[in-house]
């Protein structure tokens, strides 16, 4: 997948020569659409320098896709104008000097096994995984942006290379980093409202009974 993509990228080089547009990209993967988008948008993510907000642009794109994957749409929907969207000179720079040598690491380092467990139910549940951490990806937690992304990467290399190691492994990921988060956030909440109720009681606790944590 990284060699073709990189063969149209080159081909795009040049005055008069065709950009390359964002349908383009997902048509290139065909079934495999929703891997090419998942592994393409989590790797620039995993790069610290872009602009504030790219993470939270790109969760939500991950929660559209991750979301039609998950209802059963096996090729990536995207609306006309988005399918227009063009590569400009310093975004193909970019997706060829810095995305594509990690894509193939990753790459050579999965392959197709454990197919008989990519059933489509197993797909969805993957698709929907990658929803989740769009979400995560999305709210303002600190230090929660290059994990999901990187899970996402996994995920999105085991639909390209029909890898179910790759999905499985992603997939658990996923999971388990969203009940973290959500423990985490909600013994936050809890921690808060009990010091809320203690402030309130305490006075009232003191006025009704004298000595009242003394």
């Amino acid at each position: 997948m990284a060699d073709a993509l990189r063969r149209r990228l080159r081909e795009s080089k040049g005055p008069g020569r065709p950009p390359v547009t964002l349908g383009e990209l997902v048509d290139l993967a065909r079934e495999q659409g929703f891997g090419l988008l998942f592994a393409v948008l989590a790797l620039p993510t995993l790069i610290p320098v872009l602009p504030p907000g790219t993470a939270a642009f790109v969760g939500l794109l991950f929660v559209g896709l991750g979301v039609q994957r998950a209802l059963g749409l096996r090729h990536p929907w995207l609306p006309r104008r988005v399918r227009r969207w063009t590569l400009g000179e310093q975004a193909a720079e970019f997706l060829e000097a810095r995305v594509l040598p990690r894509l193939e690491r990753i790459e050579r380092a999965s392959q197709r096994r454990l197919t008989m467990a990519l059933t489509e139910p197993v797909y969805r549940a993957a698709a929907l995984s990658v929803a989740v951490l769009g979400v995560l990806m999305v709210a303002p937690l600190p230090f929660f942006n290059t994990l999901p992304a990187l899970v996402v990467l996994v995920v999105g290399v085991g639909f390209l290379r029909r890898d179910g190691v790759f999905v499985l492994v992603g997939m658990g990921a996923a999971y388990a980093l969203a009940a973290v988060v959500v423990g985490l956030v909600a013994g936050g909440l809890l921690a808060v409202g009990s010091g809320a109720l203690m402030s309130v009681l305490g006075p009232l606790g003191r006025w009704l009974w004298p000595g009242w944590q003394e």
